[in-house]
């Protein structure tokens, strides 16, 4: 929502927050893919973005804009990160630290997926 200066519903927003979050849970082999196909297609089925664009956004250094949000939530919360990452639909598993790497590959692929071209 921030990102966007409001200009994306909250909804919206945490529509494509889960997606990235979905996606890097298979990717780390927490979430079968077979249930983050379910859980992505009942987000389509409302209606709700599964990307956007905002997600590509770079700071003037090159980092990702979205990493960079993650490491101030970080500092907010005390210097102790907790992300809720899905194991299962209903389940999930509290993690405090994220491969920022392969956060970028699942943007990059939610990328793809959506028709958007990558810009680098």
């Amino acid at each position: 929502e921030t990102m966007s200066g409001y200009t994306l519903g909250h909804a919206e927003a945490v529509s494509v927050g889960m997606c990235l979050d979905i996606l890097y849970s298979v990717r780390k082999g927490w979430l079968p893919a077979a249930e983050a196909e379910r859980i992505i297609s009942v987000l389509k089925t409302l209606e709700l973005p599964v990307f956007h664009p905002l997600l590509s956004r770079r700071t003037k250094n090159g980092a990702c804009e979205v990493l960079k949000g993650l490491e101030a939530f970080r500092e907010h919360l005390g210097g102790h990160l907790t992300v809720l990452m899905l194991t299962g639909i209903g389940r999930g598993k509290d993690v405090h630290e994220i491969d920022a790497a392969l956060m970028e590959e699942c943007i990059r692929e939610m990328q793809e997926a959506a028709g958007y071209s990558i810009q680098e």
